[in-house]
């Protein structure tokens, strides 16, 4: 089987403890061909220096730094853009990919590509939303060929997936959040789309190929500190817009009133 060059394109916001983890399980286990395309979207704890010394290495192929703070929809649709190959990985900084992570997921989305499977996630997606009632109704089906197994899904993950990018933006890409949470996105609109328009969202079979460090060894979804942080800081400035660096400073206030 061929294997096709894929632009692996990453969004960071602070965390740099997670970033390392993040890239360091990205260097070690992965074996598909790949560039990696990194976006900073306005890193103040040093990420930026970190992402610059790998840059200067070798190891990130592209650094991309913007003036503005792009916003974590808006960051991801620019990172698709900037990609060149057929299929990209999107992937946040906060997973650890394990051995076969792109691989199985490419070799899945090359074999099933007449049955319009267009995007693939590194685990099953209902194993980890929220509510026995809402998590069921996530499977919807299966590709089954020989050594290749496909569970089918209706609802993507935002957080990592390899998937084909031109379906991806015809399919509208990323949507922002727009009830008030901070740096929020919604992945349903472009599950929705994708599956209206006919195309395949899946995950391999029997298999979790990564494991988010948010996420800690629950079937449903914990909630990070800093994540709980960014709601509480968006509460108590009554949902208005502020830039990342913003939030940073009162976070820092907040640990030295501790």
């Amino acid at each position: 089987m061929d294997k096709p060059l894929v632009d692996i394109i990453m969004l960071t916001y602070g965390r740099i403890e997670y970033t390392k983890m993040t890239l360091n399980s990205l260097f070690e286990n992965t074996k598909w061909p790949y560039r990696l395309i990194v976006t900073d979207n306005g890193s103040v704890d040093g990420t930026r220096e970190y992402l610059r010394k790998l840059t200067e290495e070798g190891k990130i192929n592209r650094l991309l730094l913007p003036k503005t703070n792009l916003g974590n929809a808006g960051g991801k649709n620019f990172n698709l853009q900037q990609a060149e190959t057929e299929y990209v990985c999107l992937l946040d900084n906060d997973m650890l990919l394990l051995p076969g992570w792109l691989t199985e997921e490419m070799e899945c989305l090359l074999h099933f590509k007449k049955e319009k499977l267009a995007l693939m996630s590194p685990w099953p997606i209902w194993k980890y939303d929220v509510g026995l009632k809402e998590h069921k109704k996530h499977k919807i089906g299966e590709l089954k060929d020989g050594k290749f197994h496909v569970y089918l899904t209706r609802k993507l993950s935002g957080q990592v997936w390899v998937g084909n990018r031109k379906v991806l933006l015809k399919c509208g890409g990323f949507v922002g959040a727009t009830d008030g949470r901070f740096m929020g996105f919604y992945a349903s609109p472009l599950s929705k789309e994708l599956i209206k328009q006919g195309y395949k969202i899946g995950c391999v079979a029997g298999k979790e190929l990564a494991i988010s460090i948010d996420r800690k060894g629950s079937e449903y979804r914990i909630e990070s500190e800093m994540l709980t942080a960014y709601r509480t800081w968006n509460k108590l400035q009554k949902n208005k817009k502020h830039l990342l660096p913003d939030f940073h400073v009162w976070l820092k206030e907040q640990e030295e009133e501790k």
